[in-house]
């Protein structure tokens, strides 16, 4: 499902978030939703992780060992130079099922200022066509700092019994943005 409800040109309008399972997060809800999240965490203990930054803006330098060793350090320069555009964590137990309720999937939404963060150019104009709003994310998006103390204090990343789920993808000059 699409990120945001509109009409493309007079065509059928594209679900929302909600209509697909996914709550938005934001600065004014982030301690709300770690309320919740701290009892999904006793059931399922499975958590899909998927990434959006804005793009490739640096290339590391040097000999490197393979062309995977390159990519690794392609990726990871670029993750310690850029700020975070949002978070998407999935929620499964054992037989892969999500919980019940409305949401499956919990989207955090970061700060992000187009005036003073790093971002490859084509890499936003992607994402602003799948429709992130990033006025919003710099006025009410999420203080990295603040969600760090929430995540730490979740249960998510000190349980021993809970299991990350994760991919990477990343642009080859191609426009799409760098998912990790």
């Amino acid at each position: 499902c699409p990120g945001n409800s509109s009409s493309h040109g007079g065509h059928t309008n594209i679900p929302s978030n909600e209509d697909c399972g996914i709550r938005d997060v934001w600065g004014y809800n982030l301690e709300e939703e770690f309320r919740t999240i701290r009892q999904i965490v006793q059931k399922y203990h499975y958590v899909a992780m998927d990434t959006e930054f804005p793009g490739v803006v640096a290339r590391p330098i040097g000999e490197f060992r393979s062309t995977a060793d390159y990519q690794y350090q392609l990726l990871r320069c670029n993750v310690d130079l850029l700020r975070i555009i949002q978070l998407g964590l999935t929620f499964l137990d054992d037989s892969g099922k999500t919980p019940g309720g409305s949401y499956t999937t919990w989207q955090f939404n970061f700060k992000f200022n187009l005036s003073e963060d790093m971002y490859a150019q084509d890499s936003i104009d992607l994402l602003q066509n799948s429709g992130i709003q990033f006025k919003k994310h710099e006025e009410e998006g999420i203080d990295p700092l603040d969600f760090a103390e929430l995540l730490m204090t979740s249960g998510i990343v000190l349980m021993d019994n809970i299991k990350w789920l994760s991919f990477h993808r990343y642009a080859k000059q191609n426009g799409c943005p760098l998912d990790w």
